[in-house]
């Protein structure tokens, strides 16, 4: 006869530095996609909430999630910017003012409207400069929704992603349609 282990009871006379490590090996690395309420007041996501925030206290400390995005009704959504990748439309970027922008590290735009039609002339004129204010960026992936063939490499020369963003390994641009990069 097997039996279903659903709790571990012996966890808690674990040495503390066995927990942490333990909790840590549990921060799944994430997408978070990031949409504008129909208000415009705030941000929200229907990415679930990491189940590691929901056992104990511990659990939250330890796993370094945080609430974020809080919008003005006390929505937030549950973060770890160390492992998250936050997704956003480029057009989420005109709410850039409750963005958590000193923390974001790991950045995914998708050049496109809520109508997905392509926002390439906007994007690189009038919001692309808003990534110098997000002064922890390590990576940054651009969703073009056409063949990269019609996006210069110049883009990512001319562009500046703030100074922790490598450019040569932390910029891509990636081809909505086929994955390609």
């Amino acid at each position: 006869m097997s039996t279903s282990l659903s709790t571990f009871h012996p966890f808690p006379n674990l040495t503390p530095e066995l927990r942490t490590l333990i909790i840590s090996h549990c921060t799944p690395h994430r997408t978070i996609r990031i949409k504008s309420s129909s208000s415009g007041l705030g941000l929200y996501s229907r990415t679930p909430t990491p189940p590691i925030t929901r056992v104990n206290r511990e659990c939250r400390q330890h796993s370094s999630y945080q609430k974020s995005f809080t919008s003005p009704s006390g929505r937030y959504i549950w973060v770890n910017f160390t492992h998250d990748t936050i997704h956003v439309l480029s057009t989420v970027f005109w709410h850039i003012e409750i963005m958590p922008r000193d923390e974001i590290r790991h950045l995914r735009i998708e050049l496109v409207d809520e109508r997905g039609e392509e926002v390439i002339e906007d994007w690189w004129h009038h919001l692309l400069p808003l990534l110098r204010t997000f002064p922890s960026l390590l990576t940054v992936d651009l969703l073009v929704p056409r063949d990269l063939r019609y996006y210069a490499p110049q883009y990512i020369d001319d562009a500046y992603f703030g100074e922790k963003c490598d450019k040569e390994k932390g910029v891509r641009i990636v081809a909505m349609g086929s994955g390609e990069w």
